[in-house]
């Protein structure tokens, strides 16, 4: 049987770029949206057969929202005119996170809403009808929100499915519902009403909303709400924009009691209608904040006549779009790709949007007509309509308040400081109670009018460091006198109630931070400020150590806050100098918190066994006496969240993360060996100081292991001659053949059955090789251009030979031992890695391009775009590569355009998440036709060179495309060419979400096949308009932008062949260009006052370098012209414009560094320190080729007088460890102390003996590593002992 090569780009260390494991949509079922019905029946008559139900269950009662004039920004709003917010859009993004939703997940850029004070109901629109994952109601419930699912009722006649639905609901036991709703933690019901038919069981289900809100109040949930979508009326017609009338009273109320709040249509600002409806509510009797009037945010609808007509009646904000996200989460692309850049972009935009475009709600903007769908800079925001409602208002002696500032997601877990996993994580349920205000600075306490300027000083929240979980509160910069307000509460303080802060001072200085207290009914008098200093001017930067102070209700404080109740509380900072700040506690518990019962786990399971780990789940029961069908709250079973576990046969428990639901999810949980593996579960107490026993399911097989095939190189960028090793980045990879061929498709290299191949001597030829993989089956796959071998004189990637210490090898040096007084010397040899070549320029997620009328291409005209190009990073998600569109027309073609391709994290070419395609639009109109080609097996990796180049063909007025990658032309897998409506007739489909299936589909389109090299020529209009742009990279409506460097872009006039595409892959010469070249970048040369590079070609087109600026319209964005960094181009062309220059790099926390000097070959810099601690340096020689660090033997570092000590047993002192307790021995009844520092010279632990005590001492650690133990005897000598404990 003959071989059939797969064709791959260089994919090297393509593992480096894979996010994390990911919710799959298997893992957790979610209920059916149409069949509620059907549940709530079967929950009644206990045959409700649900596994995974617990994740749908609310463990959390809602708190109740409170206002406090005194502690209010806008002093003009009361409770008559505080408006109510609904915000009905997604979770997420259902196009790219599997159905996720709020569901815990693996992945750090997921949706972690915060802005709560200004919300009172997440309507969670792609959750279903009755149902709410019960991780996000657990946050909204702590925030005194409501939450509710939604009907997703197609617009027009009812179809069969929705009218057996609601049929089946209005004849449901209202009590039935009601309880149903109650247990699961769900707070009403949510309608997309605009359809017709149904009115006999429209009105059954108004009449049931009421008696389920009185079931709710009665219950003391006060969140209960409906939510009904004014599209079709009380009789069962649709009857949009009439504003409440006859045609919808019923199903708003009736005598006075709410039934559904209304979400009017987008047209109240045109139909004027707000005044009147105000009216005729309060003559039903119902507070006209019940009904919302309605904003677009997809289509900014209503754009004008909106903000201010509704900021003049009592109406409440309703937001809207779209349906698969928010817009608000699916523009935070704009800043960046990386998980923290998306979230700090995403969590200013929803800081601007509902505070306000300054971030500080003091600073109070004048409400404004305008758009609906974005916070900017200058945006009012939604706290010039409402007041910031807090739900911080319980007995501290049932619950205590804790806020970690955690948002709920991270790269990295941590727990009280330290850390348990590097893996990414997402559980908003766990995110912590979030300061009131977003974020009211002033230069006194409770300043309201506050101009730009007047305070200097910054906070955000930071995804760097944690005190638990993966987030905090970061702080930073200069002011004489400012007051950051946290919180807005209603506790009452008793005596020895303990308020704790635990922050983490980076750099800088301050005079004075202090806790500020106000009491209720006397606001602007501060408590005992002088008794609740945090830091001061004593305080030392540490970036390692997070420090804790406490304040106790006793003493003066005693007097001062005894019996009050708290209304705020702020920070204050004086003189502060270059602060840099994190915050990652602030608390107020009074007790000892009872341990939880232990949890009863009910199934485990093993989702997922792959080279990163183990996916499982884990459900579970809390023993409880409460009645059946009655909600069970954590705070019922005396428990606030649930630590999970997972553990591998002969190894130790792992800390995973928190939950609040009775179920929990495991991601890529670390469990080496091969041995079963078991989950475990405990109860974390209310005060998060004790924990039950864990709790473990059975052991488990770790279930069938899903290979990766992903392969790697040891070195991207080779020299003549050096060795290299290419393998298999799962170390679990079953051995196959390996075949490395040079350009000339010359045999280089080969092994048999094994994971790698390693040529120790390397290549002497330049230029690229590729990778042939046997793999036992009938394709082999070839990933071109691999191995990459550049000439000595564009550089090399930096290699250190030697490390010296003090003069001496440092090879043969296990530690180094300084005193304070004292400094060492460190030295170093590298590698020449220094050179020239050609200039790219670094993408930094922006774009480069140029219009088409720049270009001159024609209607109907063929063209081609090529280029090198070196990726260093794919985000999780997909990116843009090429596209040709306008980003400042109509939607969707302004994100659309004539054509886009983007890849994934993985390298390959997509569609979306799931389909391996590029697509071409070939009408801008509503049906216009759409051309897909697919490339299963087109990859483009990261670090590595590769050369590409799209074709456009054209016959007439008919067009096909095709794709070459390293000069090899794609095989196409499949190809379609369809419009909308035909899709839609064939799948059912609205959009384009699911070219998978059409590619399954036969002959129902156009043309369909597969096995193709080429498509036909479409026939269809070719709409490629002066205003295009033909571009490179950037972002795009939900669509991540690509880090790398760019090189030798090409535009040509024709459709290129395959001598044209080699051609372009062994360099054009700029001034013997051939003739169909239209445009040509080298990036040789700066650009022009204007930002424009000029390019060689039959055109002297302008190309930009570029970035977009979101406009008002949907998906529309402006151009700003910037000039781009360099770094170092392609290896394999021509140039010499950039220089590589390898620098040195010295890591040294808490090191003064002096006379420090040095080239990539050699260099030394002198080392001092002012603490004693073990201290680490690192090096690290870096140029645009890459980099190589490594790190000094490890410096211990005591006082003057210390005597060094390696054993474990002299005359007066006995030191030693046990597992990681240290246990420290003395001989005389002298007072001494033991300090222990850990390998960065931070403060590990540290405890004191008086005179005459026990002369045992037991110091417990937090995790193993190298320590230095200080024992210092009161009038005698000191003792430094290193232990490496276990």
């Amino acid at each position: 049987m003959s071989k059939r090569y797969y064709l791959f780009a260089s994919v090297a260390a393509i593992a480096a770029t894979a996010g994390a494991q990911v919710y799959n949509s298997s893992y957790i079922k979610w209920p059916a949206s149409d069949q509620l019905h059907n549940y709530v029946q079967q929950w009644n008559n206990g045959t409700l057969n649900m596994e995974d139900e617990n994740f749908f269950i609310s463990r959390v009662k809602p708190h109740k929202q409170f206002r406090n004039l005194a502690t209010q920004v806008k002093q003009n709003i009361n409770e008559t005119n505080d408006k109510r917010l609904v915000f009905w859009v997604p979770v997420g993004d259902t196009n790219t996170d599997n159905g996720a939703n709020a569901l815990p997940n693996g992945r750090f850029d997921s949706e972690t809403f915060s802005m709560w004070s200004y919300v009172t109901h997440y309507g969670d629109w792609t959750s279903p009808h009755g149902w709410v994952p019960g991780a996000f109601a657990d946050v909204a419930h702590k925030n005194g929100v409501a939450v509710s699912g939604v009907a997703s009722i197609p617009f027009g006649g009812l179809t069969s499915n929705w009218s057996t639905c609601l049929s089946g609901q209005a004849n449901l036991d209202n009590e039935a519902i009601a309880k149903f709703l109650y247990y699961h933690g769900v707070d009403g019901l949510g309608y997309n009403s605009e359809f017709n038919g149904g009115s006999s069981y429209v009105q059954k289900i108004a009449a049931q909303h009421e008696f389920i809100i009185k079931y709710l109040n009665d219950k003391g949930i006060h969140t209960a709400e409906h939510i009904w979508y004014d599209g079709t009326s009380y009789y069962g017609s649709i009857a949009f924009d009439r504003g409440l009338g006859s045609h919808n009273q019923g199903i708003y109320g009736s005598n006075g009691n709410r039934r559904a709040s209304l979400f009017f249509n987008y047209n109240w600002g045109r139909t004027s209608n707000l005044t009147s409806s105000v009216n005729e509510s309060n003559n039903m009797g119902i507070d006209p904040m019940y009904i919302y009037a309605g904003f677009n945010m997809q289509g900014n609808d209503p754009g004008t006549n909106n903000w201010v007509y509704l900021s003049h009646n009592n109406v409440s904000v309703g937001l809207w779009g779209a349906h698969a996200n928010n817009m608000l989460w699916l523009n935070r692309n704009t800043n960046g790709s990386t998980p923290a850049a998306l979230q700090s972009t995403y969590l200013t935009s929803i800081e601007r949007y509902f505070g306000n475009g300054p971030q500080n709600p003091a600073i109070q903007l004048e409400v404004k007509d305008g758009a609906c769908n974005q916070g900017s800079p200058t945006f009012f925001g939604m706290s010039a309509l409402m007041s910031a409602r807090s739900a911080l208002n319980w007995d501290l002696s049932e619950e205590p308040f804790i806020s970690y500032f955690n948002l709920g997601n991270g790269g990295f877990f941590n727990w009280k400081g330290e850390r348990q996993n590097d893996l990414e994580w997402y559980n908003i349920g766990v995110q912590d109670y979030l300061p009131t205000w977003r974020y009211w600075w002033a230069p006194s306490l409770l300043g309201r009018d506050v101009k730009e300027g007047d305070v200097t000083m910054k906070s955000t929240f930071t995804w760097d460091d944690a005190y638990v979980g993966g987030s905090c509160l970061k702080i930073t910069g200069t002011d004489d006198d400012a007051y950051l307000h946290l919180f807005k509460t209603k506790f009452g303080l008793k005596r020895y109630d303990v308020i704790t802060v635990s922050y983490k001072l980076l750099s800088g200085s301050a005079e004075k931070v202090s806790l500020v207290l106000t009491a209720e009914g006397d606001e602007t008098k501060v408590l005992g400020e002088s008794y609740l200093t945090v830091l001061d001017s004593e305080a030392e930067a540490d970036e390692d150590a997070w420090q804790t102070v406490t304040f106790t209700v006793d003493r003066q404080l005693n007097s001062l806050l005894n019996n009050k109740t708290l209304a705020l509380m702020a920070l204050h900072f004086t003189n502060a100098k270059d602060l840099d700040l994190l915050l990652g506690e602030v608390s107020i518990k009074r007790g000892e918190a009872t341990v939880p019962a232990t949890p009863q786990v009910t199934k485990t399971a093993v989702l997922a066994n792959h080279y990163k780990g183990i996916d499982g789940k884990i459900i579970f029961n809390m023993p409880n006496d409460k009645a059946k069908y009655e909600p069970v709250y954590n705070l019922d079973v005396k428990t606030s969240m649930f630590k999970l576990y997972a553990q591998g046969e002969g190894g130790e428990p792992v800390f995973m993360g928190l939950t609040t639901s009775w179920a929990g999810m495991y991601y890529s949980a670390p469990l080496t060996g091969e041995g079963n593996v078991r989950f475990g579960v405990s109860a974390l107490s209310l005060d998060h100081n004790s924990e039950s026993e864990i709790a473990w399911g059975e052991w488990m097989s770790r279930g069938e292991y899903t290979t990766s095939n992903d392969i790697e190189i040891s070195k991207t960028t080779l020299k003549p001659g050096e060795g290299f090793t290419v393998k298999y980045t799962d170390p679990r990879h079953t051995p196959s053949k390996w075949t490395i061929y040079n350009n000339a498709q010359q045999k280089m290299d080969e092994v048999a059955s094994a994971t790698e191949i390693t040529v120790e001597n390397g290549y002497q030829e330049v230029g690229g090789y590729d990778v042939v993989l046997d793999e036992g089956t009938a394709n082999e796959r070839r990933f071109g251009y691999f191995v990459q071998v550049s000439s000595p004189e564009t550089g090399a990637i930096p290699e250190i030979y030697t490390l010296g210490v003090n003069g001496e090898d440092a090879e043969g040096i296990e530690d180094v031992k300084l005193t304070l007084d004292e400094s060492v010397k460190l030295s170093y040899t590298g590698r020449d890695a220094d050179g020239a070549g050609s200039r790219g320029i670094n993408l930094d997620e922006k774009l480069f391009g140029a219009s088409v009328a720049e270009l001159g291409i024609q209607a109907n005209q063929s063209f081609s775009v090529a280029g090198w190009v070196k990726l260093t990073n794919l985000p999780t998600g997909i990116s843009n590569f090429v596209t040709v569109e306008n980003r400042a027309g109509a939607w969707p073609a302004n994100n659309w355009g004539f054509f886009w391709s983007r890849i994934s994290q993985d390298g390959k070419f997509v569609y979306d998440q799931v389909d391996t395609c590029w697509g071409m639009r070939l009408s801008y109109g509503a049906d216009g036709s759409r051309l897909w080609n697919q490339y299963d097996d087109a990859k483009i990796g990261v670090d590595s060179w590769a050369h590409f180049a799209i074709v456009f063909e054209c016959n007439g007025s008919a067009i096909r495309s095709s794709f070459y990658i390293n000069g090899v032309k794609q095989t196409m897998t499949n190809w379609l060419s369809c419009t909308s409506t035909s899709f839609k007739n064939a799948t059912g489909e609205n959009g384009w979400d699911d070219l998978s299936q059409v590619f399954d589909m036969g002959s129902t389109f156009a043309k369909h096949g597969s096995n193709v090299k080429d498509s036909d020529f479409i026939t269809s209009s070719y709409p490629l308009s002066n205003s295009d742009w033909i571009s490179f990279g950037g972002t795009a409506a939900n669509i991540n932008a690509v880090q790398g460097v760019l090189d030798d872009f090409q535009v040509w006039g024709k459709a290129m062949d395959d001598d044209d595409v080699k051609a372009s892959m062994a360099g054009l010469d700029g001034d013997n260009l051939p003739a169909d070249v239209i445009a040509y970048w080298d990036f040789e040369n700066d650009p022009a006052a204007d930002h424009s590079f000029v390019s060689k070609g039959s055109k002297q087109a302008k190309g930009y370098f570029y970035e977009f600026a979101t406009g008002i319209n949907e998906g529309t964005a402006g151009k700003t012209y910037v000039d781009p960094t360099y770094s170092v181009g392609c290896p394999f062309i021509g140039g010499t414009a950039y220089k590589v220059e390898t620098l040195p790099t010295w890591t040294a926390k808490k090191a003064t560094i002096t006379d420090a000097e040095g080239n990539g070959t050699k260099g030394q810099a002198t080392f001092s320190y002012k603490k004693p601690g073990v201290y680490n340096v690192t090096l690290t020689l870096a140029n645009a080729h890459g980099s190589d660090s490594k790190t000094f033997p490890a410096i211990f570092v005591d006082k003057p007088d210390a005597i060094e000590e390696t054993g474990a047993n002299v005359s007066d002192v006995n030191t030693y460890s046990v597992g990681r307790t240290v246990f420290v021995e003395t001989a005389g009844t002298e007072a001494y102390s033991v300090s222990v520092y850990n390998a960065a010279g931070s403060l590990a632990a540290q405890q004191n003996v008086a005179e005459g005590n026990a002369r045992v001492m037991r110091v417990d650690l937090p995790s193993s590593g190298i320590y230095v133990v200080v024992v210092k005897i009161a009038g005698g000598k000191t003792h430094s002992y290193k232990l490496q404990v276990k």
